[in-house]
């Protein structure tokens, strides 16, 4: 991947259908840098580093979402005798020292040096220069955006979970796979970062869950962040949705496949099968309010949409093959209405209709041209200054071309709204 580096196969695979692009991941290293990590970490002297493992990957969804993970991954042995009161604070202390580690972020003309926590903004700008010409990359900095951070947590059956403050809560149902989750937020200044501790209570942990159970946090986590700045986006009219457009039904589609269990308010059991809801029933129970902040952005931006997802989140009879079908069942009954009033010679009050409500921004202006001939060719008949043949010639391209255009557009999401209009057409 251009800028970033080589795209290779996981090497212990990924048997989840949830996620796409999961089974693949860029390494990152022409990206970013982390420079003498080892020999900077401040321990006690009785213990010390080994085993040190660093890596820095980037995953893609092939659609809009994507995520930069910085792994570190080290084992601790003690010098001397035990000391249970010095290891009590040593997560703590490893962590924060790992979160404020500068590493450098390399970008086209430049090198940005920042703390790993904040690098996101910087690999946002990164991976911005290498999709975009770089006439583009300066004026749309909004097209590729960094969310909040989040930090996950694994510490094997010696380490303790100390550093978890008076906002931890720990989740239960993981117990007979000798797993011990718990959920905190740590605050670096006035920042939350969401945390996840996952802590292996026995050697014989079942290693695949908790593997699994941090692929499918993480990813939950980057859809939602990825929805709040679709939203965001649209809320301050840098994603302008006309009713009816194509980017309309992109972002309804990609509503249908973020809300269906995104926002889920169903508890699912731990089984190998539903171990995606699983995780998505533990974010719901960790951070309820967030998902209520998300729908509540949602109803102000679009009440029909928040409806139709509300359906889906809640479980209704709302099926996708019978709804699709219904839905298109009620578009071609709005095109049939249109039909037959263009038919009716109620052309004129047919594109207004059109331009206001039910066309993408290139159709509205098609229209709109045709509109204005449209009146033209009306006030040059008035004036007698056209032959009455020759109008209603032109009257008849008109026509043709309406039919067309309402052949080629979906009225699936502005049915109720053209069918009131049209009943109105005197």
């Amino acid at each position: 991947m251009k800028f970033f580096g080589a795209v290779r196969h996981r090497k212990k695979g990924f048997d989840g259908e949830a996620w796409l692009g999961e089974s693949l991941y860029c390494d990152a290293s022409n990206a970013i840098t982390v420079k003498d990590l080892k020999r900077k970490l401040k321990l006690d002297d009785s213990f010390q580093i080994r085993d040190f493992y660093l890596l820095k990957r980037v995953f893609l969804d092939g659609g809009i979402s994507g995520r930069a993970e910085v792994s570190f991954m080290y084992n601790t042995y003690y010098e001397g005798e035990y000391d249970p009161i010095k290891e009590m604070g040593l997560l703590k202390k490893t962590i924060e020292q790992l979160m404020e580690h500068p590493v450098l972020v390399k970008r086209k003309n430049k090198v940005t040096e920042v703390a790993v926590i904040e690098a996101g903004p910087a690999l946002a700008r990164r991976y911005l220069e290498a999709s975009t010409p770089a006439s583009f990359s300066a004026e749309k900095k909004w097209w590729v955006v960094a969310g909040e951070p989040m930090m996950f947590v694994g510490a094997n059956e010696y380490a303790k979970p100390y550093f978890l403050n008076e906002r931890s809560i720990r989740l239960e149902g993981l117990e007979e796979s000798s797993i011990q989750m718990y959920y905190s937020e740590y605050f670096r200044n006035s920042q939350k970062i969401k945390t996840w501790v996952v802590h292996n209570t026995d050697y014989d942990y079942d290693e695949n869950l908790s593997r699994m159970l941090r692929i499918n946090l993480s990813r939950i986590h980057v859809e939602k962040e990825c929805l709040k700045e679709v939203l965001r986006a649209i809320l301050s009219k840098k994603l302008p949705l006309r009713p009816g457009s194509p980017q309309d039904e992109a972002f309804q589609s990609y509503l249908n496949r973020a809300g269906r269990f995104l926002l889920s308010e169903k508890k699912a059991a731990i089984t190998n099968n539903r171990l995606t809801e699983y995780s998505y029933s533990l974010d719901q129970m960790a951070s309820p309010a967030e998902s209520r902040e998300i729908l509540d952005t949602l109803s102000y931006i679009r009440p029909t949409i928040y409806k139709k997802l509300e359906a889906l989140i809640r479980g209704l009879p709302e099926k996708s093959k019978a709804h699709q079908e219904s839905l298109e069942r009620k578009g071609q009954m709005a095109k049939d209405a249109l039909k037959n009033k263009v038919g009716e010679g109620k052309a004129k009050a047919v594109m207004e209709i059109m331009i206001r409500d039910s066309a993408d921004t290139q159709m509205a202006n098609s229209i709109s041209v045709i509109y204005a001939d449209y009146n033209d060719l009306e006030l040059r008949r008035k004036l007698s200054v056209i032959d009455e043949k020759e109008a209603q010639l032109r009257f008849n391209k008109i026509n043709y071309a309406l039919l067309s255009f309402i052949d080629e557009f979906n009225f699936n999401t502005v049915y109720d709204l053209v069918l009131k209009d049209i009943q109105e057409i005197p």
